[in-house]
């Protein structure tokens, strides 16, 4: 074995003169090294490991280059200088969105319409047809099946009688459309209530005020102008005037071009899910309970409103529907005895979702949607627009397109028997949709005519909003 050196001891303040060592410091510190047989080990200096770093890094971003690029099977596309990020950024197609508008089609919009607005359609079908449609354009077709509590008719229609102040009966009114379909509203309880009829206009905050000072609404059944104001917030402000029940009606003058004879279908927010906290007291809860909610057409609320002119309390003009018109607030002379049969049980309810996977964050999510409902035909334009929106988007996937993110198409149960199919997707992929979702866009309400476009949404999309219903009410012209 070769003689080596190790140092065995240090000696500091060594003067200049005797100091010969290469590695000595300004401190005068150096080492005294002796001959030995013995094995050294191997001492680590910071050299060495600034080397033995720098090596880790260099195979490290070796074998990420190598699991990037493999991984990555579009090579024949990528443009030479971009990351995959910033790629998929400027591999965007600029005229995508002349694609879709030219590609919507009317005449299948109108098809998609016929085909959900059989009169006989059932839900059941509605999903069939759907997951038939979706599956010729879209990547992938689940269903969601769940139970929730769903309204029906009852067995004899609800109704309205007129009597006079003597107990005798003037008018009765059978709220049906036909001598099988009823008309009725989700979520009402099931009873019979007498009072005298009270004009409420729309049921703002203020006119809840204006009604409470004249002292007119407890125990009294409130004719009510529909759609204006949320009913949520009507149905508080009714059950905070200790009203016995509300008769919901669209007003010629909010609705001019509505055919009157028709009657509002909706549902009454469960009290159990609301968040306002005028609802947290468990008094006013349980008035709520015991509300009564039930619709007439315009004819009958003509009818009701001839039965207040006798009472000399004039609305405010404000509360009118025309300055130019009267009304009475009431109370009437006559009463009125309002009986709804309508039953709640449990049913087996399905929202269907259709998936168009994204390219580079197939992970991120925009989600569009719109409720159905086989009891009302007033949601076929919305399952007609998803229809044809998945339609338009899978022939763009023919055309080896995709998008950035995933879209999810979905179709929401119960829309009219207070959002049941919405409200349960929420509730069930809360987690999904606060770390996933992007956008929801909602289609339910598809708008006609050709003067103005009204958009809701977020404050983040004001601008994008205003921007795509210009360019789309200049193609039209």
């Amino acid at each position: 074995m070769s003689a080596q050196y190790r140092p065995y001891r240090d000696e500091e303040d060594v003067p200049p003169e005797e100091r010969a060592w290469v590695d000595d410091g300004p401190s005068g510190r150096i080492q005294i090294y002796e001959k030995t047989t013995h094995d050294i080990h191997h001492v680590v200096t910071q050299r060495h490991l600034l080397l033995g770093g720098c090596t880790i890094a260099s195979v490290a971003a070796i074998i990420g280059l190598c699991i990037g690029y493999f991984a990555h099977t579009e090579h024949t596309v990528c443009a030479r200088g971009r990351s995959v990020a910033l790629f998929s950024v400027y591999d965007e197609d600029p005229l995508v969105k002349d694609k879709i508008l030219d590609m919507v089609s009317a005449s299948q919009f109108v098809r998609h319409v016929k085909l959900f607005g059989e009169d006989s359609l059932l839900d059941d079908h509605i999903v069939k047809i759907t997951k038939s449609e979706w599956r010729k354009a879209l990547d992938e077709i689940y269903t969601d099946e769940f139970t929730a509590p769903v309204t029906t008719q009852g067995s004899k229609p609800n109704s309205i009688e007129i009597i006079y102040p003597n107990g005798t009966l003037k008018e009765r009114m059978d709220l049906s459309l036909t001598m099988k379909e009823f008309v009725f509203v989700g979520n009402s309880i099931n009873k019979t209530i007498n009072g005298h009829l009270v004009y409420a206009s729309k049921l703002y905050f203020k006119d809840a005020k204006y009604l409470a000072s004249k002292n007119c609404t407890q125990g009294a059944i409130l004719l009510v102008r529909f759609g204006v104001s949320p009913l949520r917030q009507q149905v508080m402000q009714a059950t905070s005037l200790g009203a016995a029940g509300i008769l919901l009606y669209q007003d010629i003058f909010d609705y001019p071009n509505l055919d009157m004879n028709a009657f509002p279908r909706t549902s009454v927010p469960e009290g159990d899910n609301w968040s306002d906290n005028s609802l947290d007291d468990l008094d006013a809860k349980a008035s709520y309970k015991n509300l009564v909610v039930q619709t007439v057409n315009g004819p009958m609320a003509k009818s009701l409103l001839q039965l207040l002119e006798s009472s000399d309390l004039v609305a405010p003009s404000r509360m009118r529907g025309n300055s130019s018109s009267v009304y009475h607030i009431g109370p009437s002379s006559v009463s009125l005895k309002v009986t709804t049969l309508q039953k709640t049980a449990p049913e087996k309810l399905t929202n269907v979702f259709g998936v168009l996977r994204g390219r580079v964050e197939p992970d991120r999510y925009i989600i569009v949607g719109a409720g159905r409902d086989s009891w009302s035909p007033s949601n076929v334009g919305g399952l007609a627009s998803l229809q044809e929106l998945a339609r338009v988007f899978g022939e763009l996937k023919e055309q080896k397109w995709r998008p950035r993110r995933s879209i999810i198409f979905c179709s929401f149960a119960a829309e009219h028997l207070g959002s049941l199919g919405l409200n349960h997707f929420v509730k069930n992929r809360l987690n999904v949709l606060r770390n996933r979702a992007v956008a929801y866009i909602d289609v339910s309400n598809p708008v006609f005519g050709f003067k103005s476009v009204l958009g809701t949404g977020s404050p983040i999309l004001t601008q994008r909003r205003h921007t795509r219903a210009r360019e789309a009410c200049q193609r039209i012209r």
